[in-house]
């Protein structure tokens, strides 16, 4: 069998962003009636090895990763990147397997993780930030009660701390977000989350993921956190 070609492509939507992925000549999710996933989803996954993992290619053109699914197992062989095994519940359009050059393919996968002259800057922002986390910052937090999840866009030049709190199986739970601007040093994050105490933290949004917490704001909020609404964040 002959080596297929990939070239990939970001495509910004607005709300979001799209990995094209472009297998000689044929955009994979055009032939398939959906998206390309997003390109932090799963750019590190497409790189394989020698242990094969099924990885989801395209999505549902309604931006939703669980509406609809491309998928294939990803492996390296001795002398190929291989992408076998696709299933879909999107269309059945699908190639039996392709098989890449594996120094074009990782070139290829270099050359659009290493630009990232599609990256908004809230992204930029918090993916810098998320590199900085470390212990200190997973313990400062659960001695206040919280639970580390992520760093996210949240807004235009914000980024968010994601937090959960909660109190047993059946207790009250709450999501946390810690807004903070992105002209600052990612480090600067960092810093407020190992050393200042929620209540100083500058803007907080919270809500109630079960009906124990739906209106009761999570124990150590402060004066300065809202109830979260979908018109503020």
């Amino acid at each position: 069998m002959g080596m297929s070609r990939l070239h990939l492509e970001v495509v910004d939507r607005g709300d979001d962003l799209e990995l094209a992925m472009v297998v000689d000549g044929v955009e994979l999710a055009d032939r398939l009636d959906g998206m390309g996933m997003d390109p932090d989803v799963v750019l590190e996954m497409l790189r394989g090895s020698d242990q094969p993992q099924r990885v989801q290619l395209v999505r549902c053109g309604c931006g939703d990763d669980s509406c609809g699914a491309v998928t294939a197992v990803v492996r390296r062989d001795a002398d190929a990147v291989v992408w076998a095994e696709f299933e879909s519940s999107l269309g059945d359009d699908l190639p039996a397997e392709l098989r890449f050059d594996p120094t074009r393919y990782d070139d290829e996968l270099a050359r659009i993780d290493g630009d990232r002259s599609w990256e908004p800057v809230e992204r930029r922002y918090a993916r810098q930030a998320m590199a900085l986390v470390d212990e200190a910052v997973h313990r400062a937090l659960t001695w206040r009660g919280l639970t580390f999840v992520d760093i996210e866009p949240s807004g235009p030049g914000t980024v968010a701390a994601h937090m959960t709190c909660g109190y047993g199986e059946d207790g009250p739970r709450w999501s946390v977000y810690a807004i903070h601007r992105v002209g600052d040093d990612p480090a600067s994050l960092l810093e407020m989350l190992r050393h200042w105490g929620p209540t100083a933290w500058p803007v907080v949004y919270w809500w109630g993921e079960n009906e124990q917490a739906a209106f009761v704001q999570p124990p150590m909020a402060g004066k300065r956190w809202r109830m979260w609404r979908p018109t503020d964040f």
